[in-house]
């Protein structure tokens, strides 16, 4: 008997082991509910709206979109906000698992808060992104971003060489913030009222311009020539910026779009 002792405890092990293994279930071999964040988010406003874009990398079996969180105060993440929910559900946006080493660029516009109100035009809001998951389990929030919503033009405007804009009142009549010069067969924008002027370069789209860079900024009434496809920031005498896109440069005329920071000494463009 005392032989066969340590085999009846080896099986008297085993048995145990069985036990503690199936009590356990198989949850443990299931996919955790870590969510990874989502990264560089980023913001730019609209006439009364603005656009978010962030990066995800989501591949987690129960990952199924993104919530949003907005304030009017920074450190949105502490403040236990409740996401934004336009249609009554979560997650704020839906989204689809990609392949594991893949990445999707999110875009998606806010238009209202929390209270279900409209954006306001010069109010300054944050926004945090936390992914979601079919369980309600959340990632840890990304960096969060800013951005202010302010005036925009819906559509091009036409000026003549020799009229001008005033971008503050959304007007062709006067007074102007900037008018429209033919000088030896070229044009020129020529800013007025104490306001200056800087051509900020090409860009595909004006919507890629966002922030305001302080530096750089001529005398003011220098004049610039017109160039397609370039952004020009306009500095009034208040301390408001504009931003100026020119879509075509003719012989004696140009069409643009224009924003105005009505807020001022904001940077937001």
């Amino acid at each position: 008997m005392e032989r066969n002792f340590p085999k009846y405890l080896f099986i008297w092990i085993l048995a145990w082991a069985g036990l503690i293994f199936n009590g356990c279930g198989v949850e443990q071999f299931t996919e955790p509910d870590y969510i990874r964040p989502v990264f560089g988010l980023a913001a730019y406003p609209h006439d009364g709206y603005l656009t978010i874009e962030f990066t995800s990398i989501n591949s987690e079996q129960r990952f199924d979109g993104f919530n949003v969180y907005l304030s009017t105060s920074s450190e949105v993440a502490s403040q236990g906000l409740d996401p934004l929910s336009p249609d009554g559900v979560l997650p704020t946006i839906p989204g689809q698992a990609v392949n594991n080493g893949s990445s999707f660029v999110v875009t998606w516009n806010v238009r209202k808060d929390i209270a279900n109100a409209s954006l306001v035009n010069g109010t300054t809001y944050y926004l945090v992104v936390r992914g979601h998951s079919t369980r309600g389990y959340l990632s840890d929030p990304c960096n969060e971003t800013a951005t202010t919503p302010r005036p925009e033009s819906v559509t091009q405007v036409s000026l003549l060489a020799g009229d001008g804009y005033s971008l503050s009142s959304a007007s062709a009549a006067p007074p102007w913030n900037f008018e429209l010069v033919l000088t030896n067969a070229l044009l020129y924008l020529r800013p007025l009222n104490a306001g200056s002027l800087k051509d900020e370069g090409y860009y595909s789209d004006p919507a890629s311009y966002r922030t305001v860079q302080t530096n750089g900024f001529p005398s003011t009434g220098l004049l610039l020539q017109a160039v397609d496809h370039h952004v020009y920031i306009l500095k009034t005498s208040g301390g408001n910026f504009g931003k100026i896109y020119l879509d075509s440069v003719l012989a004696s005329s140009v069409r643009f779009r224009w924003a105005f920071q009505n807020n001022a000494g904001n940077l937001h463009i």
